[in-house]
């Protein structure tokens, strides 16, 4: 009989019990996965994930209070850094991926619309005599300041900030930095027009 090494068995057991706790529904799921993250982050979490959410190497994640995260949602850190400031929310199936490397730094009362993407990782595709897959990453950082509406099913590539009070469109793909109090559509994301307050 092969015996494992402990790390092996604790990574098993994590794997368990993560898998349990993100399947439980309604508000004693909540509750419950609180409690879980809570005890894998070593502080008091004040988030509430919805259920069939995968939230990878949360020691590497800063959450500030009050976030809320939709159902079906995976952030991952494994090799990165995510912050999320307090009072920002996510929908349904958002994808937040510092995997490879970079950070992801979100700010104060960001909200997000359904199936919103973010990567700082991209594939290098022109390295001669390699295949693709095999060719490594370009690695940048994501920056989205105070105060953002992102809109459901937005993709933002490694090296954007977008300002502080902006609006992201629909489906838009967001390539190039984006001013404050603005809002951009399209793909790639333009700027259309300043954000005129009452």
């Amino acid at each position: 009989m092969k015996i494992y090494p402990l790390n092996i068995i604790l990574d098993e057991l994590f794997a368990w019990l993560e898998f349990i706790f993100k399947n439980i529904p309604g508000r004693v799921g909540i509750f419950l996965r609180n409690i879980f993250y809570s005890i894998i982050k070593g502080k008091v979490l004040y988030i509430s994930v919805g259920n069939s959410t995968v939230i990878k190497n949360i020691k590497s994640i800063n959450f500030e209070k009050n976030i809320k995260i939709g159902p079906n949602c995976f952030i991952d850190s494994t090799n990165g850094y995510i912050s999320i400031d307090q009072y920002s929310a996510f929908n349904e199936g958002c994808h937040i991926n510092a995997s490879i490397g970079g950070k992801i730094l979100i700010g104060k009362k960001v909200i997000f619309g359904p199936k919103v993407i973010m990567r700082t990782a991209n594939h290098k595709y022109n390295v001669k005599d390699k295949y693709i897959q095999d060719s490594g990453h370009n690695i940048k950082d994501i920056k989205i300041e105070d105060n953002c509406w992102v809109a459901g099913n937005v993709t933002i590539l490694g090296g954007v900030t977008i300002g502080s009070g902006s609006v992201i469109g629909a489906g838009a793909v967001v390539t190039k930095d984006i001013p404050p109090n603005s809002i951009a559509v399209g793909v790639p994301a333009k700027f259309i027009k300043q954000i005129s307050y009452e």
